[in-house]
């Protein structure tokens, strides 16, 4: 059996059950037209899309689950599924209404040019909707994350548990409208959009 994927279970169950899942739920209502789920997974978020409100959907991944393959989607809705990497997205500029992305920049190798690549093909005004595992601000916290890191990124596919993931997508140009903390501060959700042109 995989290890990363016994871990991943282990860790997130008990966190998707709590809190995760309603948060899904809440973000991804609110997506809508041209939409690009970046490192899709198992799906987790694919049942609560309202595919009523998206004009077309391209999911990717570096190599995809059989579980999303096996999903049902209206027959109406055009749906791709793209191999790739956010670091090089093979999208043209201003592509996306909307832009999806959970549990993603934890194992990405240089995160700030995955969101500059988000920024790019997000139209102006694009939104993006996010959930991701970040250093706590809670120095208890912050300390044990810190000295777990460098073990856990071997056996847990490249996952870092000491990012700074919010600043990360301010800093690439995003304008962050909803943001919470939640998982005993390990954890964010929210919404952030790229600004509008003049």
């Amino acid at each position: 059996m995989d290890l990363t994927g016994v871990l991943f279970d282990a860790v997130m169950t008990p966190l998707e059950r709590s809190s995760l899942r309603e948060r899904r739920k809440r973000l991804m209502a609110a997506v809508s037209g041209a939409t690009l789920e970046v490192g899709v997974g198992t799906g987790a978020n694919l049942d609560y899309l309202p595919y009523s409100e998206l004009d077309e959907l391209v999911l990717l991944d570096r190599r995809f689950h059989a579980s999303v393959y096996d999903h049902s989607f209206p027959e109406e809705l055009s749906v791709s599924f793209v191999e790739g990497d956010v670091q090089h997205l093979p999208f043209a500029a201003a592509t996306f209404d909307s832009v999806v992305f959970t549990l993603v920049f934890c194992s990405v190798a240089d995160p700030a040019l995955g969101l500059q690549e988000v920024l790019r093909v997000l139209k102006p005004g694009g939104r993006v909707f996010f959930v991701e595992h970040v250093l706590p601000e809670q120095a208890l916290l912050r300390v044990p994350m810190q000295a777990i890191t460098p073990g856990w990124k071997l056996v847990a596919g490249g996952c870092h548990l000491n990012r700074h993931t919010g600043a990360t997508i301010r800093q690439a140009g995003f304008e962050i409208s909803e943001f919470e903390r939640f998982g005993r501060d390990t954890m964010i959700a929210g919404i952030a959009h790229k600004p509008a042109v003049a």
